[in-house]
């Protein structure tokens, strides 16, 4: 059971997060030190009341790639985030593998490397942030990129499903095929067993017969 102190600090965590403040619009460099001391701190504070909360009650924050950041899923609703660049915390394995706030951290630094490297500004994490366009008309095409790449993903996905559909439906044929042979040939065998047992009857009646008639 949580103490009076935590559920006070949980419900001070949960009002402050009810949208980003203006701090939370600066970029965020993973190089310095400076920078990473508070990310290091806002991990800590909203890894357990918050992030971690909410996939504990099935309710995941929805995480946004295009702002770097988490929203609850009432405030994404009105966040105008792109949906293309926004997913469920439950449908990112990366993040469902995070047990700590240290982890969440380390993720966070990973994701702004990968960020910077391709070229992509990175805000300082944040709850509950609307959607800001940091991007410039040349970025239009990293999302065209993006669009592209995600619609090759899902019909991957379902060329692979259409092919595990096929390879079960052609084997439950085969075992239709090969168990009708088995019992056509069992047939066949009943049929000849059946024909060898009347000839040999009719032949044992024509032979009693015999004796009847010379008598």
């Amino acid at each position: 059971m949580k103490s009076a102190s935590t559920s006070t600090r949980d419900a001070a965590v949960s009002e402050q997060d009810t949208t980003a403040k203006d701090y939370d619009l600066e970029h965020f460099d993973y190089t310095d030190p400076e920078h990473c001391r508070r990310v290091k701190e806002w991990c800590s504070t909203h890894w357990e009341p918050t992030i971690k909360k909410s996939m504990l009650s099935f309710n995941p924050l929805i995480y946004h790639d295009c702002c770097f950041c988490f929203s609850k899923r009432g405030f994404a609703k009105k966040a105008n985030h792109k949906p293309l660049e926004s997913s469920s915390i439950l449908r990112i394995p990366t993040i469902k593998a995070i047990t700590s706030h240290d982890g969440l951290y380390r993720w966070i630094i990973s994701k702004a490397k990968s960020r910077s490297h391709n070229g992509q500004k990175t805000l300082f994490p944040a709850i509950n942030r609307y959607h800001q366009d940091t991007e410039d008309e040349d970025d239009l095409d990293r999302h065209q990129v993006v669009y592209l790449a995600k619609r090759t993903e899902d019909l991957a996905k379902e060329l692979h499903t259409a092919h595990k559909l096929i390879e079960s439906l052609t084997s439950d044929n085969k075992k239709l095929v090969d168990s009708s042979k088995t019992w056509y040939t069992r047939y066949q065998e009943a049929v000849a067993t059946d024909e060898s047992v009347a000839e040999w009857d009719n032949r044992h009646k024509s032979n009693l017969a015999v004796p009847d008639l010379i008598n």
